[in-house]
């Protein structure tokens, strides 16, 4: 019987559940099928609430795409990321 996951000793016993479910060749709409659907949420539900992922900054998801793109940095980055260099030599200027 499935029931919400409390522990991190039943999230484990539902991960490996999940995948045991997951190397069948399940038929849709199958006893086996439902109860892999219904694991798939209480676990990420439990995950949600133990494990939250921080959204990223918008600037460095940007940058990471980039990276993962294997692109050089555009020159449009320029206007969205200050350089450290330039902030100090226009403060040395206003004094």
């Amino acid at each position: 019987m499935l029931k919400p996951i409390k522990n991190n000793s039943e999230y484990e016993i539902a991960l490996e559940r999940a995948y045991d479910l997951m190397q069948q060749h399940l038929a849709p709409e199958s006893e086996a099928s439902d109860e892999l659907e219904v694991l798939s949420i209480l676990i990420k539900e439990y995950e949600s609430v133990h494990f939250p992922i921080p959204k990223p900054h918008p600037i460095e998801a940007i940058k990471f795409r980039l990276d993962q793109m294997e692109s050089p940095n555009p020159s449009f980055l320029k206007f969205w990321v200050p350089d450290p260099e330039n902030q100090r030599s226009n403060l040395e200027s206003e004094n």
